[in-house]
């Protein structure tokens, strides 16, 4: 199901009668440019063009990544997750890196004057992550994140408008070699190739929206958030359909859906 242009850039959330206690493909993104940040030995860059992480010749490549109003209830249970990024430029080797989240359900902005963890501190699960050779242009994702991502929105305080910071460092640094995995940042100006965060869990958990029926289908909103074309998957069909925004209001809502693939328009 095709739906929709969206007269601003909103973060939509689904509730459909068909996903009562059903799994949700959760998507989020980097709602600015500086939540995606990369940190080359000492220097903080806040708005480059790509995100760097390895190293080259002993000086250590890392990247912060943000994920704000994530729009988790507390008390869900994550499915699964994982980050999904494209490659600027082709990997020419295997790589290892860490995935670390901060313990912080409101993570402070990340500042060109201050190293993007110094001061911060992470939960104790850690994922590992090996990035195969790939070519420029390969959309790689990450492990399962859902025991990382369980321990974040246990923290205290956590709430839907709570967000994720993710700190992915490289596990070895090599003295003599370059090797450096280069990854398209929010500033290319372009949604599919930004970083994005893919969350599976119980709809119902999403921002405290539940759906109004059991049914066995699964719906599926991307991209999310959205400044044009939404599209809506479902396993079968729907047979009524709100989408909010973030302050909960209502941009569109239609009963009768009794077909997957459907033209929508929001005025």
């Amino acid at each position: 199901m095709r739906i929709m242009k969206l007269p601003l850039t909103l973060l939509i959330l689904c509730l459909a009668s068909m996903t009562f206690g059903q799994s949700v493909v959760h998507e989020v993104g980097i709602a600015q440019s500086n939540d995606d940040v990369e940190q080359e030995g000492d220097f903080v860059s806040l708005n480059d063009l790509e995100l760097d992480l390895g190293w080259n010749q002993g000086e250590e490549s890392k990247i912060g990544l943000i994920f704000r109003n994530a729009n988790i209830d507390p008390g869900a249970s994550i499915d699964s997750a994982y980050l999904r990024l494209m490659l600027q430029s082709a990997l020419s080797d295997s790589l290892t890196v860490s995935i670390h989240l901060e313990s912080e359900p409101f993570p402070l902005k990340y500042a060109d004057t201050i190293g993007i963890d110094e001061g911060r501190s992470y939960v104790s699960t850690i994922v590992e992550w090996t990035l195969a050779p790939a070519t420029a242009g390969t959309v790689v994702k990450s492990p399962d994140l859902s025991t990382l991502i369980q321990e974040g929105i246990a923290l205290q305080n956590w709430g839907p408008s709570s967000g994720l910071n993710f700190l992915l460092t490289p596990n070895t640094i090599d003295d003599s070699v370059y090797l450096e995995a280069e990854f398209f940042s929010f500033d290319q100006n372009d949604p599919t190739r930004r970083p994005r965060l893919f969350i599976e869990l119980d709809g119902s958990f999403i921002n405290g929206i539940a759906a109004s029926a059991p049914s066995s289908a699964n719906v599926v909103v991307f991209p999310n958030p959205s400044a044009g074309l939404v599209t809506i998957n479902a396993s079968s069909a729907i047979k009524s359909l709100t989408l909010r925004d973030t302050q909960g209001r209502v941009v569109y809502f239609r009963q009768g859906l009794h077909s997957v693939q459907e033209n929508l328009t929001v005025e």
